[in-house]
């Protein structure tokens, strides 16, 4: 049964590093003697911008600041870009499917 404590301890710990929060329910079933646990996750909160480290190794990055959790643990050196790469397609492309649209729509 330690092993058990112990193992949902570590599972805490971890939940609570990487911003789960992590629950655990007992349910008791009238027809058997053995309690099941379900555990319910809900989802990791999103991060706006993830630290260089992060991003080039393709890990998951708490955001935190002025240091993530991650390069925290690996003693990384954590740094964050501070220009914003925008998603979305490149202007170049944009212009050249709103050119091709255009030539399309003088021949209707």
């Amino acid at each position: 049964m330690s092993n058990d404590n112990n193992l949902f301890k570590f599972n805490q710990n971890v939940s609570e590093m990487l911003n789960f929060k992590y629950e655990i329910s007992v349910k008791s079933n009238s027809n058997s003697n053995d309690n099941e646990i379900e555990k319910k996750e809900s989802k990791r909160k999103k991060v706006s911008q993830a630290c260089e480290n992060c991003r080039k190794k393709r890990r998951k990055c708490s955001g935190d600041r002025p240091k993530c959790i991650t390069c925290q643990q690996n003693n990384y050196i954590c740094y964050y870009n501070p220009c914003i790469k925008k998603r979305g397609p490149q202007q170049k492309r944009k212009k050249r499917k709103y050119k091709k649209r255009d030539k399309e729509n003088k021949g209707i």
